[in-house]
């Protein structure tokens, strides 16, 4: 993202006034990359950037009885028994619901 404009290339040649920009390369399952950068009037610079993969890790879940709703950071995922491959690691919000049972809320780390 270039000036807060979608970019989809792996290579892009832009033209750009002088002064200072905001780079930020996104790509799905990998980490920002965010770099400021000067370009000097007339001249042409070069930014390189090696995108890290984000970690992942599995999750199961398991409720009695069976048949909870599964929520993880308010996105519905499935029903219990559940396993989830590829879930980001790091803290996240683990809710089930299941009709006529109180839901049940916490915070988890992958």
């Amino acid at each position: 993202m270039i000036h807060k404009q979608n970019i989809s290339q792996q290579q892009i040649i832009l033209l750009a006034a002088g002064g200072t920009h905001d780079v930020k390369l996104v790509r799905d399952r990998y980490i920002d990359y965010e770099k400021k950068v000067f370009v000097q009037k007339g001249k042409t610079m070069e930014v390189a950037a090696e995108l890290e993969s984000k970690p992942f890790g599995d999750l199961k879940v398991s409720s009695e009885p069976p048949g909870a709703t599964v929520y993880l950071d308010g996105k519905k995922v499935g029903q219990t028994p559940l396993s989830l491959a590829d879930v980001f690691i790091g803290k996240r919000k683990l809710e089930l619901r299941l009709a006529n049972y109180e839901s049940a809320s916490q915070i988890i780390t992958v």
